[in-house]
């Protein structure tokens, strides 16, 4: 080999190990970030089903079941889209909890659909299995 080449042959090597430094360096803390972003948007999820649950508890204290069986559709809504997000982060405690909440929103809904009264004491269980995933304290 020429000396030229061996020249030639290290600058490349040289550019390589540099952009592989370069995307190392610039990745290294997006992988963090891509995970804070990940729980921000569950727990954001998680609190969208509980303030429903919470609104659908109230349209039941005032027989509007209607509207609660709105507010009981979006905490389903919400309470699946946290399901499949726990499911895929292979967090099966939490997932399997929040599965709880969601069977009994969704018996919740079928109560206030046929106008029982019973869907309250539904939405009221609901909360108290999204706090159990969530580690809160209870709902009362």
């Amino acid at each position: 080999m020429t000396t030229t080449m061996k020249l030639g042959l290290g600058a490349v090597l040289a550019v390589v190990v540099a952009l592989g430094s370069g995307w190392l360096w610039g990745s290294s803390g997006r992988w963090d970030a891509e995970a804070a972003v990940r729980d921000a948007h569950l727990r954001l999820r998680v609190a969208d089903a509980r303030g429903a649950l919470a609104s659908a508890r109230v349209d039941l204290f005032e027989l509007n079941y209607g509207q609660a069986s709105r507010h009981l559709q979006v905490a389903k809504d919400a309470l699946q889209d946290a399901s499949q997000r726990l499911e895929a982060d292979g967090r099966r405690p939490e997932a399997e909890a929040v599965r709880g909440a969601l069977t009994k929103t969704v018996e919740a809904q079928q109560l206030a659909a046929s106008v029982n009264t019973a869907s309250n004491e539904r939405a009221a269980e609901a909360l108290r299995e999204l706090d159990r995933a969530s580690g809160a304290s209870p709902a009362k």
